[in-house]
């Protein structure tokens, strides 16, 4: 059984699960300071689930990118749980985790896939083979249209006001995926399989400024 969180934006994500099964999940939305909210949440969820924390095998977060404090919050709060119950954190970046998505998903694996968060002020997270960056929005259509602009190209954001920024591209399709935890699911499961797990005390969030 795992439990994975999010606080990387604004709202606020948990899920429950085992294998390929949602157990439960909780999303809050608009929140102004995860710390407030954090440990009484998910003391809930869990109570609503009859689940005791020693009963959950496995811990996974967010990293981003997104909010650094909000980020920061999230980890140290399943750092916490991890030392106290002497596990290893899972570590889930969401960009790799919506590639890893459409990569394994019959209707976009044989297109060129790009996941996008909004990093504000007209700039995007994006995975481009593989590797992560901060692009302004506009040097990244160039980038499309100069390589891509005669494939089938697909963009996955957790985002859905940026489709409207990508409207006027050949071949482009915008997925909209409003839960990220809930597409995680398949990414966390084959970190476990691989036993990539963080070293608690080495972490960088990928909070991306280059």
């Amino acid at each position: 059984m795992v439990l994975f969180i999010d606080t990387s934006s604004k709202d606020f994500f948990v899920i429950l699960f085992e294998h390929d099964k949602i157990i439960d999940n909780l999303k809050v939305e608009n929140i102004i300071t995860h710390s407030k909210i954090i440990d009484e949440k998910v003391k809930e969820f869990l109570i609503k689930n009859n689940i005791n924390i020693h009963n959950i095998d496995d811990f996974a977060v967010s990293v981003g990118p997104g909010s650094y404090t909000g980020i920061r919050v999230g980890y140290s709060f399943i750092l916490g749980l991890c030392e106290s119950l002497n596990k290893k954190i899972l570590t889930v970046n969401l960009l790799e985790s919506m590639i890893f998505y459409c990569k394994n998903n019959d209707l976009y694996n044989d297109k060129y896939c790009f996941s996008l968060i909004n990093a504000n002020n007209n700039n995007v997270y994006v995975n481009i083979d593989d590797k992560n960056f901060k692009l302004n929005i506009n040097d990244f259509k160039d980038l499309l249209m100069e390589k891509y602009n005669d494939k089938n190209i697909v963009l996955i954001s957790t985002d859905y006001n940026l489709k409207e920024c990508f409207e006027d591209l050949k071949n482009c399709e915008f997925i909209y995926t409003e839960d990220i935890s809930k597409i995680s699911i398949k990414f966390i499961n084959k970190k476990l399989d691989n036993k990539e797990f963080s070293d608690n005390y080495k972490y960088r969030v990928d909070y991306l400024d280059q």
